[in-house]
């Protein structure tokens, strides 16, 4: 779908935790089963979304477009709370350090 809207730069996500919620239900109800009640569903022991994963009851693609979709509602988020933006600024910048870090130690490699 083409939108010819003259001004407008890009659209963005608002406030879509109930959106993902109800997309991605199968999802949120594999995550009460976690271990972890923060479970990021990567590499933390007792996940059941990366349990689901192993045995072929949730397709990865669509674990991954979870992720992607809660990472673009946390972005918009914080563009809205103080509180939030400065938290993410903070990880920006520690990543940042970290990258760094290393690609001076791999200077100093060579």
């Amino acid at each position: 779908m083409l939108i010819d809207t003259p001004g407008l730069r890009g659209i963005g996500l608002h406030d879509v935790t109930d959106g993902v919620e109800q997309v991605f239900a199968d999802i949120e109800a594999l995550a009460h089963g976690c271990n972890f009640r923060d479970c990021e569903h990567r590499s933390e022991p007792g996940c059941a979304v990366q349990e689901a994963v192993t045995d072929g009851r949730l397709d990865v693609a669509r674990l991954d477009r979870y992720r992607r979709m809660l990472r673009e509602s946390e972005r918009a988020a914080s563009r809205a709370d103080a509180r939030q933006r400065s938290k993410r600024t903070k990880a920006d910048k520690a990543i940042a350090r970290e990258l760094r870090v290393m690609y001076r130690f791999r200077d100093r490699q060579r």
